[in-house]
């Protein structure tokens, strides 16, 4: 008679398999409308904003609960790198004042 516990560790790993698929697909939808939603930034600077999105999710996948967190984290993460990179873009225009002693 075969053991049962050989079994039922074959269908738990299929079933944690099929649960991080689900995962995998989810949060790579997520990062797909949030790219969309940051389109712009994704334009100017497509490092920053993948950067931002890996740290987002290698946060979530630290939590136990990807799916849950890696929306909201990753929507802040692409906000942050948004305003700075506006803030850089602001301070490298010219200003429209001329030079001290004109």
């Amino acid at each position: 008679m075969k053991s049962i516990t050989p079994l039922l560790l074959n269908l738990l790993q299929m079933k944690t398999t099929h649960l991080r698929r689900n995962t995998l697909e989810a949060i790579t939808k997520v990062r797909v409308l949030v790219e969309r939603e940051f389109s712009t930034l994704r334009q100017r600077e497509p490092r920053l904003l993948r950067q931002a999105l890996n740290e987002a999710e290698a946060i979530a996948w630290q939590t136990g609960f990807p799916q849950l967190v890696f929306p909201s984290l990753a929507m802040e993460k692409a906000r942050a790198v948004a305003t700075w990179e506006s803030r850089q873009r602001t301070m490298r225009q010219p200003t429209s004042r001329g030079t001290p002693g004109e």
